[in-house]
């Protein structure tokens, strides 16, 4: 079982860009062991909150630039979808926010043109990304995101899964790519 993660405090003092708002980071995560990912991220957590409550620092957002076959951990341990600056365009990576408390998230920049695209859908769809999918699909809290694709293709016909701002040609776009892929 191994499991690892190291986090970052950045001040003025060692600071490596312009935008110093961003001063919680999670530099890094790698687990093999199932569960042990969440462990790992809430220990990197509650360091940082009291690295933030000690330095009194300014923006309590805690900040990942996660690989995009992580996203939907993240999101399933709190985190957001950030604005990724171009630098980090083209490589896999998104940026990720988590306030910490009650602190307001919007400082960290979230990401809110989610379109009603049968393309993205489907991709948020086959990477288990609960929680833009809640934008346009009802799937209970009990299906694992690794069976969304089986869950929506057994029960489309049967039970209302789409919500009503997913037109019947976007639906049937995204039941030929969950059956046939791109």
């Amino acid at each position: 079982m191994v499991s690892f993660g190291s986090a970052s405090y950045y001040n003025k003092g060692n600071y490596y860009s312009k935008n110093n708002d961003r001063q919680l980071w999670i530099e890094g995560m790698v687990s093999i062991s199932k569960g042990r990912g969440t462990l790992v991220l809430i220990a990197l957590e509650n360091k940082l909150i009291e690295l933030a409550d000690e330095y009194d620092v300014k923006h309590k957002i805690i900040n990942i630039m996660s690989v995009d076959d992580s996203i939907a951990f993240y999101e399933n341990n709190g985190y957001s979808e950030c604005r990724t600056s171009s630098y980090w365009r083209g490589c896999g990576c998104t940026r990720m926010g988590k306030s910490i408390r009650d602190f307001d998230i919007t400082n960290a920049k979230l990401r809110t043109n989610w379109s009603v695209d049968s393309d993205w859908i489907y991709g948020y769809i086959v990477s288990g990304r609960r929680t833009i999918l809640a934008n346009y699909l009802d799937i209970p809290r009990d299906i694992h995101h690794n069976d969304f694709s089986n869950y929506i293709l057994n029960n489309y016909q049967t039970v209302q899964i789409f919500k009503d701002n997913i037109s019947k040609d976007i639906i049937e776009q995204i039941i030929n790519l969950l059956i046939n892929g791109y």
